[in-house]
């Protein structure tokens, strides 16, 4: 072959190998594993926060209920989702891709992690559209002690501090307890900085006779006062 065809003839094959060397260069960057799939959209979808607070309850030996609460953060406490069965289902949809983690927390330490399985179906007939999911819990020895109370949130979010359980707190839960209405039977659930004003608030169970609500109070003033109510679980 002459030289100057041979000369061609490797530029030409570099030319091939610099273009292979920039696509995958370009699928690195967008996420695309060796199946072709752009796998980025995914991992983003694992690590939208959702800046919602759970409660993590048994459900079987091997998965858990994870109920969302209330929406904190940037000095607001607001519900979850909206109303109507569009906004539970677009929360659900964010919240609970199967696989995502969440932190367990007990009194503000973390504990453990929530593993979304998959979505908890609505009970009763009260809701068509699920809006809890079921979790597996790790280590799955949490959930054999029923004594704690779990709640769960984003990875890394910081919601209370042991520090926070005094005898003062504990005296205003059975103040609550006794001044209640409608026959409630209250239940303090964790003691938590949900707004970021270094200032507690008490999340408590209000039970009725078919289901309850969580409860938020906050100290204002030298006084506890409601100031949040969750969507309502039960028949």
């Amino acid at each position: 072959m002459p030289a100057s065809k041979a000369a061609v003839a490797v530029l030409a094959l570099l030319l091939i190998a610099c273009r292979s060397e920039a696509r995958q260069q370009q699928a690195s960057r967008i996420g695309t594993n060796s199946a072709g799939v752009d796998s980025s959209s995914r991992e983003s979808n694992q690590s939208v926060r959702t800046n919602v607070l759970f409660t993590v309850q048994r459900w079987t030996d091997s998965m858990s209920i994870l109920s969302p609460v209330v929406k904190f953060g940037f000095g607001k406490i607001e519900p979850p989702f909206g109303s109507t069965g569009a906004a539970k289902r677009s929360f659900s949809q964010a919240a609970y891709p199967p696989g995502r983690r969440y932190d367990v927390l007990n009194q503000g330490s973390r504990v453990g992690s929530a593993v979304v399985r998959g979505l908890f179906p609505p009970e009763c007939g009260i809701d068509t559209v699920a809006w809890m999911a079921k979790v597996e819990i790790d280590p799955a020895s949490l959930m054999r002690d029923t004594t704690l109370r779990l709640v769960a949130v984003d990875p890394g979010t910081s919601v209370g501090n042991r520090a926070l359980f005094k005898a003062s707190v504990r005296a205003e839960i059975e103040r609550l307890r006794k001044t209640s209405g409608n026959g409630e039977r209250i239940v303090l659930y964790d003691v938590l900085d949900l707004d970021g004003d270094s200032v507690p608030e008490l999340l408590v169970e209000a039970h009725s006779y078919e289901g309850f609500v969580y409860k938020t109070y906050s100290r204002r003033n030298g006084s506890w006062s409601a100031i949040y109510e969750s969507p309502y679980y039960g028949c």
